[in-house]
């Protein structure tokens, strides 16, 4: 019995473990230029304060709705959990500062739409077959 008890608390175990190592990749259309971008140039781009590539072409961001994935890339790269991120957004909008990024409900729309979209920059889980987008390197 005691084995059996010890077993499932091992099983357990590693599957929180597993779900807790899950990390994040960013992803952008093939448009943009750039191969690494820097954990503050992300979070710049995800509250409005940098909207346009290198080369001049505008930054679309777009997100995960409320989700594991998406706590992980807000506390990782934003440094700001969903209430904060959500009135950050809130008082832009009301003050006409800023536009929120695009949300979806599921990464495979979001695969689709930063496929397709010139400009667009996401996430998604690092498991998730991405097929040819572009992942950039965090430096």
């Amino acid at each position: 019995m005691k084995k059996i008890l010890l077993l499932m608390i091992l099983v357990f175990a590693a599957g929180f473990t597993l779900q807790a190592q899950e990390s994040v990749k960013i992803i952008v259309n093939d448009q943009v230029e750039i191969q690494t971008i820097s954990h503050n140039t992300i979070q710049k781009i995800y509250l409005g304060k940098k909207q346009t590539w290198d080369n001049g072409l505008k930054i679309i961001p777009v997100m995960l709705s409320e989700c594991p994935i998406q706590e992980i890339f807000l506390k990782e790269f934003v440094q700001r959990n969903y209430a904060l991120f959500n009135a950050y957004w809130l008082r832009a909008i009301y003050t006409g500062t800023g536009v929120p990024p695009v949300t979806f409900s599921s990464e495979s729309e979001l695969i689709e739409y930063v496929r397709s979209t010139p400009g667009a920059i996401g996430y998604a889980a690092n498991s998730t077959n991405s097929g040819e987008l572009k992942t950039l390197e965090i430096n």
